[in-house]
């Protein structure tokens, strides 16, 4: 696998990763956009991880992956099914 599909991967937004790739290869930065994907019309996730919203895909893939803010909230989703 490569960067963008580990990272789309990671996010859970596999099927995107083109917009993944495209972010990496342009120096993008986490947008509305593409938090908007990650987040899945979560609410509760969007408001956690907005404080990312101008850091670069891997610095935000770090932080709410490595970091444990997406795997924390999945596990609480999961609690309350």
């Amino acid at each position: 696998m490569n960067k963008s599909e580990i990272i789309s991967h990671n996010l859970g937004i596999i099927q995107h990763e083109r917009i993944v790739r495209d972010y990496l290869a342009e120096g993008k930065l986490l947008d509305v956009k593409l938090l908007k994907l990650v987040c899945k019309d979560n609410k509760s996730v969007y408001k956690k991880l907005e404080k990312y919203l101008g850091f670069n895909i891997e610095l935000f893939h770090s932080k709410a992956v490595c970091g444990g803010v997406l795997m924390r909230n999945e596990d609480k989703n999961k609690d309350q099914s």
